[in-house]
């Protein structure tokens, strides 16, 4: 009795996993419909999100260029991956920086990845003599070639460049 029992529930959820993962179409639209409340609670749904995240169709990074009462400027690249020119050591070491840069650029409203952008760039140009009066937070972006055509090669990209953040400081950005 058990064991058919265990049959008929292992049927069914193999069934729904056959469901689910079935191209979208409008009969396994509706079957997804019965079948992921099962699934769900049983706890077999997977955010493959995680393992393999949005891909963005542009190369971009982040730098600032801080200016200063003396009318001096002073320019800070965030970290980048530059293939061929970074070793697995510093992309281990700067990984949080291309992960902050990488959800700025994928948040249409990344206003407070920003601004800690720019009370980072505050806090590494702050001097107790001269500290910056007005920071610029500017975006490179470059498109990602599309891998289906024929790849043409290129001697260095192009990238454009955009202020995203223009703004003066305060004593409270250098904390």
């Amino acid at each position: 009795m058990m064991r058919s029992i265990l049959s008929v529930i292992l049927a069914v959820y193999v069934l729904c996993l056959f469901v689910i993962m079935s191209p979208p179409s409008s009969v396994t639209n509706a079957l997804i419909k019965l079948a992921s409340p099962l699934v769900s609670w049983l706890g077999s749904v997977t955010a493959f999100g995680i393992m393999g995240p949005q891909v963005l169709r542009k190369n971009i990074y982040y730098s600032a260029t801080a200016k200063f009462a003396d009318g001096s400027t002073k320019d800070f690249e965030f970290p980048h991956f530059i293939e061929g020119q970074t070793s697995d050591w510093q992309r281990q070491r700067q990984a949080f920086y291309f992960l902050w840069q990488y959800n700025m650029a994928l948040n249409a409203d990344a206003a407070d990845l920003q601004q800690s952008a720019f009370r980072y760039v505050a806090h590494i140009f702050r001097d107790r003599n001269d500290k910056p009066v007005f920071i610029t937070l500017y975006e490179h972006t470059n498109d990602v070639p599309d891998l289906t055509s024929t790849i043409q090669p290129v001697s260095k990209p192009i990238y454009t460049v955009k202020p995203v953040l223009e703004r003066p400081t305060t004593e409270e950005n250098f904390q």
